[in-house]
Protein backbone atom coordinates (compact mmCIF):
# COMPACT_ATOMS: atom_id res chain seq x y z
CA UNK A 1 0.00 0.00 0.00
CA UNK A 2 1.41 3.44 -1.06
CA UNK A 3 2.17 5.78 1.61
CA UNK A 4 -0.39 8.75 1.77
CA UNK A 5 1.77 11.01 3.70
CA UNK A 6 -0.79 14.17 3.23
CA UNK A 7 -4.24 11.97 3.76
CA UNK A 8 -2.33 10.42 7.31
CA UNK A 9 -1.96 14.23 8.21
CA UNK A 10 -5.08 15.37 7.13
CA UNK A 11 -6.92 12.00 8.85
CA UNK A 12 -4.76 13.22 12.06
CA UNK A 13 -6.35 16.67 12.17
CA UNK A 14 -10.12 15.22 11.30
CA UNK A 15 -9.90 12.61 14.21
CA UNK A 16 -10.76 14.66 16.94
CA UNK A 17 -13.61 14.16 19.37
CA UNK A 18 -15.83 16.66 18.04
CA UNK A 19 -15.70 15.60 14.50
CA UNK A 20 -15.03 11.88 13.98
CA UNK A 21 -18.95 11.24 14.56
CA UNK A 22 -18.84 12.89 10.93
CA UNK A 23 -18.19 10.69 8.01
CA UNK A 24 -16.04 11.46 4.94
CA UNK A 25 -16.47 10.54 2.03
CA UNK A 26 -12.58 10.84 0.46
CA UNK A 27 -13.05 8.76 -2.71
CA UNK A 28 -10.19 6.94 -4.68
CA UNK A 29 -6.95 7.30 -2.05
CA UNK A 30 -4.40 8.43 -4.57
CA UNK A 31 -6.87 10.73 -6.13
CA UNK A 32 -7.80 12.16 -2.87
CA UNK A 33 -4.20 12.87 -2.58
CA UNK A 34 -3.29 14.21 -5.21
CA UNK A 35 -6.30 17.29 -4.02
CA UNK A 36 -4.62 17.39 -0.93
CA UNK A 37 -1.57 17.99 -2.68
CA UNK A 38 -2.63 20.73 -5.13
CA UNK A 39 -4.56 22.37 -1.77
CA UNK A 40 -0.98 22.48 -0.43
CA UNK A 41 0.62 24.47 -3.12
CA UNK A 42 -1.99 26.62 -3.74
CA UNK A 43 -2.29 27.92 -0.11
CA UNK A 44 1.30 27.47 1.06
CA UNK A 45 3.57 27.06 -2.05
CA UNK A 46 5.23 24.36 -4.05
CA UNK A 47 8.14 24.10 -1.51
CA UNK A 48 6.09 23.30 1.06
CA UNK A 49 3.87 20.63 -1.15
CA UNK A 50 7.65 19.41 -2.97
CA UNK A 51 8.95 18.98 1.36
CA UNK A 52 5.63 17.67 3.12
CA UNK A 53 7.80 15.90 5.40
CA UNK A 54 9.54 19.01 7.23
CA UNK A 55 6.16 21.25 7.22
CA UNK A 56 4.18 18.72 9.20
CA UNK A 57 3.46 22.04 11.50
CA UNK A 58 2.27 24.20 8.47
CA UNK A 59 0.33 21.39 6.60
CA UNK A 60 -2.02 21.04 9.85
CA UNK A 61 -2.65 24.32 10.32
CA UNK A 62 -3.70 24.00 6.27
CA UNK A 63 -5.89 21.56 7.01
CA UNK A 64 -7.30 22.96 10.19
CA UNK A 65 -8.38 25.65 8.08
CA UNK A 66 -10.06 23.72 5.59
CA UNK A 67 -12.57 22.30 8.84
CA UNK A 68 -12.86 25.55 10.68
CA UNK A 69 -14.29 27.00 7.27
CA UNK A 70 -16.81 24.00 6.62
CA UNK A 71 -19.80 23.81 7.35
CA UNK A 72 -22.00 20.25 7.89
CA UNK A 73 -23.12 20.04 4.07
CA UNK A 74 -19.59 20.57 2.89
CA UNK A 75 -18.18 17.54 4.97
CA UNK A 76 -20.49 15.23 2.71
CA UNK A 77 -18.08 16.17 -0.28
CA UNK A 78 -15.18 17.18 1.50
CA UNK A 79 -13.30 16.82 -2.11
CA UNK A 80 -15.12 19.15 -3.89
CA UNK A 81 -15.12 21.45 -0.70
CA UNK A 82 -11.14 21.40 -0.42
CA UNK A 83 -11.15 22.43 -4.21
CA UNK A 84 -12.87 25.13 -4.03
CA UNK A 85 -11.89 25.96 -0.44
CA UNK A 86 -8.18 26.48 -1.60
CA UNK A 87 -9.46 28.61 -5.00
CA UNK A 88 -11.25 30.67 -2.57
CA UNK A 89 -8.42 31.44 0.35
CA UNK A 90 -5.85 32.44 -2.41
CA UNK A 91 -8.73 34.27 -4.85
CA UNK A 92 -9.95 35.95 -1.42
CA UNK A 93 -6.30 37.52 -0.84
CA UNK A 94 -5.10 38.26 -4.46
CA UNK A 95 -8.56 39.87 -4.92
CA UNK A 96 -7.09 42.50 -2.12
CA UNK A 97 -4.09 43.87 -3.51
CA UNK A 98 -2.97 46.15 -0.38
CA UNK A 99 -3.68 43.36 1.81
CA UNK A 100 -2.35 40.52 -0.60
CA UNK A 101 0.75 42.34 -0.58
CA UNK A 102 0.51 43.23 3.57
CA UNK A 103 0.44 39.71 3.84
CA UNK A 104 3.51 38.43 1.70
CA UNK A 105 5.42 41.00 3.34
CA UNK A 106 4.34 40.14 6.27
CA UNK A 107 5.86 36.50 5.70
CA UNK A 108 9.26 38.29 5.28
CA UNK A 109 9.03 40.45 8.44
CA UNK A 110 7.63 37.63 10.52
CA UNK A 111 10.71 35.45 9.47
CA UNK A 112 13.58 34.77 6.97
CA UNK A 113 12.09 31.53 6.55
CA UNK A 114 9.03 32.71 5.04
CA UNK A 115 7.71 28.99 5.30
CA UNK A 116 8.04 28.81 8.44
CA UNK A 117 5.06 30.42 8.72
CA UNK A 118 1.31 29.44 9.31
CA UNK A 119 -1.68 31.34 8.03
CA UNK A 120 -4.87 30.52 9.75
CA UNK A 121 -8.07 31.90 8.16
CA UNK A 122 -12.06 31.72 9.23
CA UNK A 123 -13.88 33.36 6.56
CA UNK A 124 -12.62 36.70 5.75
CA UNK A 125 -10.40 36.53 9.40
CA UNK A 126 -6.89 35.85 8.65
CA UNK A 127 -4.14 34.92 11.48
CA UNK A 128 -0.82 34.99 10.56
CA UNK A 129 1.60 33.06 13.04
CA UNK A 130 5.55 32.56 13.24
CA UNK A 131 5.84 28.92 14.61
CA UNK A 132 8.11 28.68 17.44
CA UNK A 133 11.16 27.15 17.42
CA UNK A 134 13.01 25.18 20.10
CA UNK A 135 14.77 27.66 22.99
CA UNK A 136 13.07 31.03 21.15
CA UNK A 137 10.64 33.23 22.36
CA UNK A 138 7.76 33.15 20.19
CA UNK A 139 6.36 36.47 18.24
CA UNK A 140 2.92 37.68 18.84
CA UNK A 141 0.39 36.07 16.24
CA UNK A 142 -1.23 38.95 13.72
CA UNK A 143 -4.57 39.19 13.29
CA UNK A 144 -6.26 40.66 10.10
CA UNK A 145 -9.90 40.64 11.93
CA UNK A 146 -12.04 41.35 8.04
CA UNK A 147 -9.95 41.48 4.92
CA UNK A 148 -12.47 43.25 2.72
CA UNK A 149 -12.25 46.09 5.58
CA UNK A 150 -8.90 46.07 5.99
CA UNK A 151 -8.31 46.57 2.02
CA UNK A 152 -10.12 49.59 2.27
CA UNK A 153 -8.14 51.13 5.90
CA UNK A 154 -4.88 50.39 3.74
CA UNK A 155 -6.16 52.05 1.12
CA UNK A 156 -6.85 55.05 2.90
CA UNK A 157 -3.17 55.02 4.77
CA UNK A 158 -1.55 55.14 1.25
CA UNK A 159 -3.69 57.80 -0.30
CA UNK A 160 -2.61 59.49 3.12
CA UNK A 161 0.88 58.40 2.65
CA UNK A 162 1.33 59.71 -0.56
CA UNK A 163 -0.89 63.13 -0.35
CA UNK A 164 1.65 64.06 3.07
CA UNK A 165 4.55 66.11 3.80
CA UNK A 166 6.06 63.49 5.71
CA UNK A 167 9.42 61.55 4.60
CA UNK A 168 7.22 58.23 4.24
CA UNK A 169 6.16 59.02 0.91
CA UNK A 170 9.80 59.83 -0.54
CA UNK A 171 11.00 56.65 -1.53
CA UNK A 172 7.89 56.23 -3.64
CA UNK A 173 9.49 58.38 -7.03
CA UNK A 174 12.60 55.75 -6.38
CA UNK A 175 10.65 52.16 -6.27
CA UNK A 176 8.12 50.51 -8.20
CA UNK A 177 4.72 51.26 -6.71
CA UNK A 178 4.56 47.47 -5.45
CA UNK A 179 8.11 47.68 -4.05
CA UNK A 180 7.44 51.02 -2.78
CA UNK A 181 4.11 49.86 -0.55
CA UNK A 182 5.71 46.30 0.62
CA UNK A 183 8.64 49.26 2.58
CA UNK A 184 6.07 50.89 3.79
CA UNK A 185 4.27 47.89 5.51
CA UNK A 186 7.62 46.60 6.72
CA UNK A 187 8.80 49.54 8.70
CA UNK A 188 5.04 50.86 9.40
CA UNK A 189 4.39 47.27 11.25
CA UNK A 190 7.95 46.98 13.26
CA UNK A 191 5.70 50.09 15.37
CA UNK A 192 3.44 48.06 16.77
CA UNK A 193 3.18 46.53 20.14
CA UNK A 194 0.94 43.06 20.91
CA UNK A 195 -2.09 44.77 21.23
CA UNK A 196 -1.55 46.23 17.79
CA UNK A 197 -0.69 42.92 16.00
CA UNK A 198 -3.78 41.29 17.38
CA UNK A 199 -6.12 43.94 15.77
CA UNK A 200 -4.05 45.54 12.69
CA UNK A 201 -7.00 47.18 11.08
CA UNK A 202 -6.84 49.56 14.17
CA UNK A 203 -3.30 49.73 14.08
CA UNK A 204 -3.03 51.14 10.59
CA UNK A 205 -5.88 53.26 11.39
CA UNK A 206 -3.88 54.75 14.16
CA UNK A 207 -0.70 55.30 12.20
CA UNK A 208 -3.08 57.05 9.21
CA UNK A 209 -4.07 60.09 11.90
CA UNK A 210 -0.21 60.03 12.53
CA UNK A 211 0.13 61.06 8.84
CA UNK A 212 -1.95 63.59 8.84
CA UNK A 213 -2.11 64.95 12.09
CA UNK A 214 -1.24 68.87 11.77
CA UNK A 215 -0.84 69.04 15.64
CA UNK A 216 2.28 70.51 15.74
CA UNK A 217 2.83 72.11 12.09
CA UNK A 218 4.19 75.93 13.61
CA UNK A 219 6.79 74.38 15.40
CA UNK A 220 8.77 73.28 11.89
CA UNK A 221 10.23 77.00 12.77
CA UNK A 222 11.89 75.89 16.40
CA UNK A 223 10.18 78.29 19.30
CA UNK A 224 12.10 79.64 22.25
CA UNK A 225 10.34 77.83 25.46
CA UNK A 226 12.69 79.90 28.34
CA UNK A 227 16.16 78.68 30.02
CA UNK A 228 17.70 75.60 32.01
CA UNK A 229 20.44 78.31 33.87
CA UNK A 230 22.12 80.21 30.82
CA UNK A 231 20.90 78.00 28.14
CA UNK A 232 18.57 78.80 26.25
CA UNK A 233 15.79 75.88 25.50
CA UNK A 234 14.18 75.85 21.78
CA UNK A 235 11.21 73.35 20.71
CA UNK A 236 10.52 72.45 17.20
CA UNK A 237 9.18 69.49 15.56
CA UNK A 238 10.98 67.50 13.16
CA UNK A 239 9.90 64.42 9.97
CA UNK A 240 11.39 61.12 10.33
CA UNK A 241 12.70 58.49 7.80
CA UNK A 242 9.80 55.23 7.33
CA UNK A 243 12.61 53.14 9.20
CA UNK A 244 11.95 55.44 12.64
CA UNK A 245 9.17 54.74 15.02
CA UNK A 246 6.88 57.86 13.96
CA UNK A 247 6.50 60.24 11.10
CA UNK A 248 7.27 63.12 13.34
CA UNK A 249 9.13 63.76 16.45
CA UNK A 250 10.01 66.45 19.04
CA UNK A 251 13.66 68.53 19.50
CA UNK A 252 14.63 70.42 22.22
CA UNK A 253 17.74 72.08 22.03
CA UNK A 254 19.34 73.56 24.25
CA UNK A 255 21.77 76.37 23.01
CA UNK A 256 24.63 79.03 24.65
CA UNK A 257 25.95 81.24 21.82
CA UNK A 258 27.60 78.73 19.21
CA UNK A 259 27.43 75.77 21.97
CA UNK A 260 24.51 73.36 21.65
CA UNK A 261 23.33 70.28 22.02
CA UNK A 262 20.08 68.43 22.19
CA UNK A 263 17.92 66.61 25.09
CA UNK A 264 16.92 63.16 24.04
CA UNK A 265 13.78 63.30 20.75
CA UNK A 266 10.36 62.63 21.81
CA UNK A 267 9.10 60.05 19.20
CA UNK A 268 5.09 60.68 19.07
CA UNK A 269 1.50 60.69 17.30
CA UNK A 270 -1.22 61.54 17.40
CA UNK A 271 -4.55 60.11 17.35
CA UNK A 272 -8.09 61.55 17.11
CA UNK A 273 -10.50 59.80 19.23
CA UNK A 274 -13.84 60.76 19.00
CA UNK A 275 -13.86 64.06 20.22
CA UNK A 276 -10.57 64.75 21.87
CA UNK A 277 -6.80 63.61 20.90
CA UNK A 278 -4.57 60.73 22.21
CA UNK A 279 -0.63 61.40 21.90
CA UNK A 280 0.99 58.21 21.54
CA UNK A 281 4.87 57.81 22.64
CA UNK A 282 6.63 55.59 20.95
CA UNK A 283 10.00 56.19 21.96
CA UNK A 284 12.49 58.49 23.90
CA UNK A 285 15.70 58.28 22.01
CA UNK A 286 19.34 59.93 22.38
CA UNK A 287 19.84 62.66 20.07
CA UNK A 288 21.82 61.69 16.71
CA UNK A 289 22.60 64.84 15.33
CA UNK A 290 26.45 66.21 15.52
CA UNK A 291 25.99 68.33 19.14
CA UNK A 292 28.71 69.82 21.09
CA UNK A 293 29.45 66.82 23.73
CA UNK A 294 30.96 68.67 26.46
CA UNK A 295 27.38 70.84 26.35
CA UNK A 296 25.92 67.57 26.83
CA UNK A 297 27.82 66.89 29.85
CA UNK A 298 27.15 69.75 31.32
CA UNK A 299 23.58 69.48 30.85
CA UNK A 300 23.07 66.15 31.83
CA UNK A 301 25.10 66.98 35.03
CA UNK A 302 23.37 69.80 35.92
CA UNK A 303 19.57 68.00 35.28
CA UNK A 304 20.97 65.48 37.20
CA UNK A 305 21.90 67.60 40.31
CA UNK A 306 18.62 69.63 39.91
CA UNK A 307 16.68 66.51 40.60
CA UNK A 308 15.43 64.75 43.71
CA UNK A 309 18.26 63.03 44.68
CA UNK A 310 17.69 59.15 43.62
CA UNK A 311 19.60 55.89 43.63
CA UNK A 312 17.10 54.64 40.44
CA UNK A 313 19.35 56.67 38.17
CA UNK A 314 20.31 53.63 36.89
CA UNK A 315 16.74 52.62 35.95
CA UNK A 316 16.47 55.97 33.80
CA UNK A 317 18.13 58.95 32.68
CA UNK A 318 17.57 62.02 33.68
CA UNK A 319 18.06 64.30 30.51
CA UNK A 320 15.01 61.70 29.36
CA UNK A 321 12.83 62.81 32.08
CA UNK A 322 13.69 66.24 31.11
CA UNK A 323 12.34 65.80 27.72
CA UNK A 324 9.50 64.01 29.17
CA UNK A 325 8.20 66.51 31.42
CA UNK A 326 8.69 69.33 28.46
CA UNK A 327 6.28 66.88 26.38
CA UNK A 328 3.82 66.78 28.96
CA UNK A 329 3.58 70.30 29.22
CA UNK A 330 3.73 70.91 25.79
CA UNK A 331 0.69 68.39 25.25
CA UNK A 332 -1.57 69.82 27.87
CA UNK A 333 -0.99 73.52 26.44
CA UNK A 334 -2.37 72.35 23.19
CA UNK A 335 -5.29 70.52 25.65
CA UNK A 336 -4.18 67.04 24.93
CA UNK A 337 -4.75 65.19 28.55
CA UNK A 338 -4.12 61.61 27.49
CA UNK A 339 -0.81 59.69 26.42
CA UNK A 340 -0.48 56.17 25.68
CA UNK A 341 3.20 54.77 25.95
CA UNK A 342 4.29 51.54 24.29
CA UNK A 343 5.28 48.91 26.40
CA UNK A 344 7.45 46.55 23.45
CA UNK A 345 7.87 46.76 20.05
CA UNK A 346 8.36 42.84 19.29
CA UNK A 347 9.18 43.11 15.67
CA UNK A 348 11.63 46.16 15.79
CA UNK A 349 13.67 44.56 17.97
CA UNK A 350 13.31 41.02 16.46
CA UNK A 351 14.11 42.16 13.41
CA UNK A 352 18.17 42.72 15.10
CA UNK A 353 18.31 39.49 15.60
CA UNK A 354 16.88 37.49 12.45
CA UNK A 355 19.33 39.91 10.54
CA UNK A 356 21.63 38.45 12.74
CA UNK A 357 23.23 41.31 14.27
CA UNK A 358 22.43 40.55 17.63
CA UNK A 359 21.95 37.40 20.24
CA UNK A 360 19.06 36.82 22.63
CA UNK A 361 20.73 38.14 25.75
CA UNK A 362 21.89 41.66 23.54
CA UNK A 363 18.30 41.48 22.20
CA UNK A 364 16.90 41.44 26.03
CA UNK A 365 19.53 43.99 26.82
CA UNK A 366 18.16 46.25 23.57
CA UNK A 367 14.56 45.85 25.18
CA UNK A 368 15.58 46.84 28.33
CA UNK A 369 17.09 50.30 27.40
CA UNK A 370 14.95 50.95 24.86
CA UNK A 371 11.51 50.05 26.68
CA UNK A 372 12.39 49.19 30.48
CA UNK A 373 13.85 52.88 31.01
CA UNK A 374 11.63 54.74 28.74
CA UNK A 375 8.14 53.08 30.96
CA UNK A 376 10.86 54.10 34.29
CA UNK A 377 11.10 57.61 33.37
CA UNK A 378 7.33 58.28 32.89
CA UNK A 379 6.68 56.20 36.08
CA UNK A 380 9.28 58.10 38.14
CA UNK A 381 7.53 61.78 36.76
CA UNK A 382 4.38 60.41 38.05
CA UNK A 383 6.31 59.29 41.58
CA UNK A 384 7.95 62.66 42.11
CA UNK A 385 5.12 64.97 40.78
CA UNK A 386 1.24 65.74 41.38
CA UNK A 387 -0.91 66.35 38.03
CA UNK A 388 0.17 63.57 36.31
CA UNK A 389 -2.08 60.54 36.79
CA UNK A 390 -1.66 56.79 35.34
CA UNK A 391 -5.13 55.24 34.26
CA UNK A 392 -3.55 51.82 33.39
CA UNK A 393 -0.33 49.89 33.46
CA UNK A 394 1.42 47.49 30.75
CA UNK A 395 1.41 44.51 31.91
CA UNK A 396 -3.02 44.82 30.99
CA UNK A 397 -2.54 45.50 27.11
CA UNK A 398 1.18 46.51 26.67
CA UNK A 399 0.45 50.51 27.54
CA UNK A 400 1.17 52.47 30.02
CA UNK A 401 -1.83 55.60 30.06
CA UNK A 402 -0.73 58.64 31.73
CA UNK A 403 -4.11 61.53 32.40
CA UNK A 404 -2.85 65.08 32.88
CA UNK A 405 -4.44 67.00 35.22
CA UNK A 406 -5.57 70.66 34.81
CA UNK A 407 -2.67 71.45 37.65
CA UNK A 408 1.28 70.30 37.81
CA UNK A 409 3.68 70.23 40.53
CA UNK A 410 7.04 68.60 41.39
CA UNK A 411 9.53 68.18 44.00
CA UNK A 412 11.59 69.52 41.36
CA UNK A 413 11.58 73.13 40.62
CA UNK A 414 13.38 72.13 37.50
CA UNK A 415 10.67 69.62 36.76
CA UNK A 416 8.43 72.49 37.18
CA UNK A 417 9.82 74.92 35.21
CA UNK A 418 10.18 72.66 32.06
CA UNK A 419 6.90 72.05 32.54
CA UNK A 420 5.46 75.32 32.29
CA UNK A 421 8.14 75.93 29.47
CA UNK A 422 6.42 73.31 27.55
CA UNK A 423 2.81 74.16 28.45
CA UNK A 424 3.33 77.89 26.88
CA UNK A 425 4.37 76.82 23.84
CA UNK A 426 1.59 74.70 23.04
CA UNK A 427 -0.43 77.23 24.25
CA UNK A 428 0.31 79.58 21.99
CA UNK A 429 0.98 76.70 19.68
CA UNK A 430 -2.42 76.15 20.26
CA UNK A 431 -3.74 79.87 19.83
CA UNK A 432 -2.17 79.76 16.13
CA UNK A 433 -3.91 76.49 15.35
CA UNK A 434 -7.33 77.95 15.97
CA UNK A 435 -6.73 80.88 14.26
CA UNK A 436 -6.15 78.72 11.24
CA UNK A 437 -9.15 76.29 11.72
CA UNK A 438 -11.25 79.92 11.86
CA UNK A 439 -9.65 81.35 8.60
CA UNK A 440 -10.37 77.73 6.87
CA UNK A 441 -14.01 77.94 7.94
CA UNK A 442 -14.59 81.70 6.74
CA UNK A 443 -13.14 80.97 3.35
CA UNK A 444 -15.08 77.88 2.83
CA UNK A 445 -18.22 80.74 3.60
CA UNK A 446 -17.12 82.35 0.37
Amino acid sequence: MKNYFLTKIFLDVYNTPHRKKFNLEMGDPEEFEGILKDYIRKTLGARISNDCDFYCREIKTAFENIFTNAKLIDLVNIRDFIISYGDKFINQITQTSYSSNFINTMRRVYDNDAYGLSIKNIDKCYIIMRNSRKNEEGLPPLVIKDIDKFEVILNNFITQVVRSKTLFNSFFAGLEEEEAISYLFEWTIRNAGYTDLSDVQNFYRKYTYFIVDDTFEELETPMLAGKIGDNELYIRILKANVNYETPYYLSFIVANGRSYTELPNVRLGIEKKLDRKVAHILAVQSTQARVDYNKTKEINAQIKEELPKSKYFREFNPSHLASITISCGLLKGLNISNIDIVDYLPLRYRRLLLENHKNDEEINNLQYRLTNKNINSFLKLCEISEGINISNYPDLDGYLRIELTDTFDSKSKLLVDLYNMGYNIGNEVKIKNEEKEKQKIKGKQY
